[in-house]
């Protein structure tokens, strides 16, 4: 009998041939400038509108603006034009200020015709109040259009790295994700909004950027908890500092001694009355304050303690040969590129859905609380009663 060729799906990417997107870029900043250049080099996108929000970036062509050359778009800041456009999708890349004023734009585009891919914190519609979810689907089907976020962290880390990874284990314990982000070519301004450079009792008070960063770990969590089948208890939110020895000069600033150098935001997730998820976030400035266990200046770690015990370390650069952080010519980091393409990567999935907003596609397979545990496992640890996530 003859044995049939193993073949891999490719979804959606397969219709990329047989068609070319319409595509409007909202916002032009670290990652909406990666989706431009990507959009406008792309030969199955058509780049029909840019929107951008500071009157210094408007009435230029969108090539020009992200050093590419001209593209025969003009940039705009006004709303009621871009709503007018005849397009596909929307990559909509836009400052988020954590008030979800961008509920009412999202609305406005899904009703005009226009499918929506995101950065914005739009992962997990169950996240979100009913009536906001209904808002939003409305939206959707009046327009048959769809919605979906993506990026790197949320977007890939955890809920899709992180869960595939548990496929290689059983007896699950404990995921733990980490993310190390050295901040030193950022702004004094965003250093001090993440509370670097101040004393600790201001930087214990510098939530602000705290808070954005768990609007989007929040969905990025119930999306991993959902995949592996357990019930969150709670989340549990704890911040750690370390000061600098000595001053340190960044970039465009300098962290003075005895102020905060390092700040660390963990997100515990409680399962049965257990840590079961822990989500970190590292901000530091230079090598001095670099945590002793991470040896790359942007990464992220994701560990997995169970039966066996796996870790996987990411690093995100222009190249890995020369260590480069940027391509040659172009200001923007590898990291925002990271954000960017899996935005552009989801228009075909998108666009090709069914009215509404789309969660992630589907990975497996992966450890569930349902399958992925021993009776032994309880026993041996000296557990008694129900065990941890099964």
């Amino acid at each position: 009998m003859p044995i049939e060729s193993a073949h891999i799906e490719l979804g959606h990417q397969s219709q990329i041939a047989g068609r070319r997107y319409r595509t409007i870029v909202c916002g032009t900043g670290g990652v909406g400038a990666a989706v431009l250049r990507e959009a406008l080099r792309l030969p199955w996108l058509d780049v029909v509108g840019v929107q951008v929000y500071t009157d210094d970036k408007a009435g230029v062509d969108a090539g020009t603006l992200v050093g590419l050359p001209a593209a025969g778009i003009t940039t705009t800041t006004d709303a009621d034009e871009i709503a007018a456009l005849d397009a596909d999708c929307v990559l909509y890349c836009a400052r988020d200020f954590g008030d979800w004023r961008s509920d009412d734009v999202l609305v406005r585009l899904l009703e005009s015709g226009k499918n929506v891919v995101t950065s914005l914190a739009y992962f997990r519609a169950e996240s979100r109040a009913p009536e906001v979810i209904e808002r939003l689907e409305d939206a959707c089907r009046r327009g048959g259009t769809s919605l979906h976020a993506s990026g790197i962290n949320p977007g890939y880390i955890g809920e899709r790295l992180g869960v595939i990874l548990t496929g290689f284990s059983h007896d699950l314990e404990q995921v733990k994700i980490e993310e190390f982000y050295d901040i030193t070519p950022l702004s004094e301004e965003l250093a001090h909004l993440l509370g670097i450079g101040l004393p600790i009792a201001q930087s214990e008070d510098a939530s602000a950027a705290a808070q954005l960063a768990q609007l989007y770990l929040e969905q990025s969590i119930g999306l991993i908890c959902d995949a592996l089948g357990v019930e969150i208890d709670r989340i549990d939110h704890s911040q750690f500092h370390r000061v600098a020895d000595e001053g340190i000069q960044a970039d465009t600033y300098t962290v003075p001694r005895a102020t905060v150098g390092s700040v660390t935001h963990r997100w515990t997730v409680i399962v049965n009355g257990r840590p079961f998820l822990l989500y970190e976030n590292t901000w530091f400035v230079g090598k001095s304050m670099q945590p002793e266990h991470s040896d790359v200046e942007h990464h992220w770690l994701v560990t997995i303690e169970g039966r066996p015990s796996v870790r996987m370390l990411l690093e995100v650069n222009a190249s890995m040969e020369t260590g480069a952080a940027h391509y040659e010519g172009d200001p923007t980091s590898a990291g925002n590129y990271a954000i960017g393409i899996p935005l552009v990567q989801a228009i075909t999935r998108t666009c090709e859905s069914k009215p509404g907003i789309l969660g992630p596609a589907a990975v497996g397979p992966h450890w569930t609380a349902a399958l992925g545990r021993s009776e032994a496992a309880g026993a041996v640890s000296g557990r008694s009663g129900r065990v941890l996530a099964g």
